[in-house]
């Protein structure tokens, strides 16, 4: 097995060691970039396919260590893991796989909005797939961006 994070990224990394646009405390609604639409917690995955946020598509943002966060799903409670093929909230406790680190995606993605997101299990940029959201792309290039939208 692969061991977790432990450490902050490496100096000159493009991650952020704080959240800028994911504060823990906060609840919001992600969206992804392929789709341009809310991600959702379906119970089996977390995908991008809602038009609007309901309490399906809102996640509280819980501090990790080390500039790490976890995502939480309003509507069941549960923490979310990276199961590297896909993300699913199914988990009772934060975890070494349920947490996430916010990616500085550089100024021309960060001034309109956008970040990445790596998973705790292999450390792979998560992206924005058609069957749901999964964190297994070596680079955030293509569908890796997020945006957000604080709810509470």
């Amino acid at each position: 097995a692969i061991a977790p994070p432990t450490a902050p990224p490496a100096k000159g990394s493009l991650a952020t060691t704080t959240p800028f646009f994911l504060m823990p405390g906060s609840v919001v609604g992600l969206m992804g970039l392929r789709s341009q639409k809310w991600c959702s917690n379906t119970g089996h995955s977390i995908t991008c396919n809602k038009a609007s946020i309901g309490a399906s598509e809102k996640f509280t943002i819980v501090k990790s260590s080390h500039g790490w966060i976890s995502l939480k799903s309003v509507s069941t409670n549960k923490y979310c893991q990276d199961l590297i093929v896909k993300v699913v909230c199914n988990s009772g406790s934060a975890g070494a796989y349920t947490r996430f680190l916010e990616v500085n995606l550089g100024p021309e993605w960060e001034s309109v909005g956008y970040f990445g997101l790596k998973g705790s299990r292999k450390q792979k940029s998560c992206s924005d797939a058609p069957d749901g959201m999964r964190c297994d792309v070596a680079q955030a290039l293509g569908y890796e961006k997020f945006s957000m939208k604080v709810v509470h």
